[in-house]
């Protein structure tokens, strides 16, 4: 098989409270704290897909929810491949990178574009804006 060809299709994983998947998004979590003297603390994988490359090698993608050292809570995409080398696991991380989920949609993106009209209010101190009109614009997965 070859990687990430057209015909191959991302699974979702079905739970992700397993404990394999679980490890995967701490491993991940520690590999990124590791390389980036960072203190995120792992809380959970949202939601995951799953592309096998091979027999005996996946790619996973996994949204996870981290809390940052200031407390904020961050959703990050990570992508992992694992590969089966004699009977061990390898996990190399390939992404870790912030975003959101769309919840509509399952799907993650980091820019939201949106339209809104604003209109200044002159009868009011300080020049006060007024939001007349806010839409975002849904993303296409």
């Amino acid at each position: 098989m070859s990687s990430d060809s057209k015909n191959d299709k991302w699974i979702q994983i079905p739970d992700t409270k397993t404990p394999c998947v679980i490890d995967l998004g701490k491993y991940a979590v520690d590999d990124y704290n590791k390389a980036h003297k960072d203190n995120l603390v792992f809380k959970k994988v949202i939601i995951g897909w799953y592309l096998e490359i091979d027999y005996d090698k996946t790619k996973l993608r996994l949204i996870i929810e981290v809390v940052n050292s200031k407390g904020e809570v961050i959703i990050y995409e990570v992508v992992i491949v694992v590969d089966d080398k004699d009977g061990k696991k390898v996990k190399t991380p390939i992404s870790f990178i912030p975003g959101y989920i769309d919840e509509a949609k399952d799907c993650l993106g980091r820019v939201r574009d949106y339209e809104a009209l604003v209109e200044e209010e002159k009868k009011l101190p300080n020049a006060i804006l007024k939001l007349i009109y806010f839409k975002v614009i849904p993303k296409k997965c």
